[in-house]
């Protein structure tokens, strides 16, 4: 994602997730690679307890939208993808989703996600990151 983020010229100064074992060090005298990652990026990291579900709302509906309209549609379809096939059509998917499905609630209604970042990029707004995209190497095109 940050291969995505730096194309855009986008600056994540604070990420937030729950905090599961997978994103923080919870032990004594340990040192998290996520962390570290963190760290050497500049990146502050806050974690939320998980039981804080209003905070992830929508992580959850992002999910479901997921859900609904490909995975749903890919078993409909399709029975034999391998593992490969399946990422591939996922990142296929999810461009559609980042850069043509338009936002069905909320203030951003109407909008898709690329637009939303892309409004927020020169103001100090907090944004949650549903972004998503598959690495991009030099020279590919996002869109």
């Amino acid at each position: 994602m940050l291969p995505t983020v730096e194309a855009l010229d986008l600056k994540i100064s604070n990420l937030i997730t729950n905090n599961a074992l997978e994103y923080s060090t919870n032990w004594d005298k340990a040192q998290h690679k996520y962390d570290t990652f963190l760290t050497n990026k500049n990146i502050k990291h806050w974690t939320i307890p998980s039981k804080e579900t209003q905070y992830f709302e929508f992580l959850h509906d992002f999910n479901s939208i997921i859900h609904e309209e490909f995975y749903i549609n890919l078993i409909k379809w399709e029975k034999n993808y391998s593992i490969k096939k399946i990422q591939s059509e996922l990142n296929e998917f999810m461009r559609y989703y980042n850069f043509e499905r338009p936002i069905n609630k909320g203030f951003n209604k109407g909008k898709t996600p690329i637009e939303v970042i892309m409004s927020t990029k020169d103001k100090d707004f907090p944004l949650p990151l549903w972004f998503y995209v598959d690495s991009i190497k030099d020279g590919d095109k996002m869109w």
